[in-house]
């Protein structure tokens, strides 16, 4: 299926994107809750904002063509999530193989992961 998006306004994409996602959220196979495998394409350094909320912390991460993405973490999810950074913190950081390829990262296992809708 080809779509021409070329004529589309901010506004007309916008709405675009979140009835695209919220259709896709209710289609199967749902996109899978296992961590990713294959290439990862990943935004360098993102803006962020925490703000606490009953039962837990709202994470907003913005993703260039989505937006501001909204995530309720639950008081036990932040603790394995505090307990997971300051792991990585603390270890020394991966160096670079001199290559002449671009490496992908692998990614890892995190050490407790759950979800949770806010609507």
């Amino acid at each position: 299926m080809q779509i021409d998006i070329s004529a589309l306004s901010t506004a007309d994409l916008d709405a675009l994107i979140e009835a695209a996602t919220k259709r896709r959220a209710t289609l199967s196979p749902p996109v899978p809750a296992t961590n990713p495998q294959g290439e990862i394409q990943a935004i360098g350094d993102p803006k962020w904002y925490l703000t606490p909320v009953p039962g837990g912390t709202l994470l907003q991460i913005r993703h260039p063509g989505h937006g501001w993405l909204n995530f309720h973490i639950p008081i036990v999810s932040r603790a394995y999530l505090l307990s997971f950074l300051l792991q990585q913190a603390l270890i020394e950081p991966v160096t670079a193989k001199t290559s002449t390829t671009t490496a992908t990262p692998t990614p890892q296992p995190p050490v407790a992961s759950g979800g949770t809708t806010v609507h």
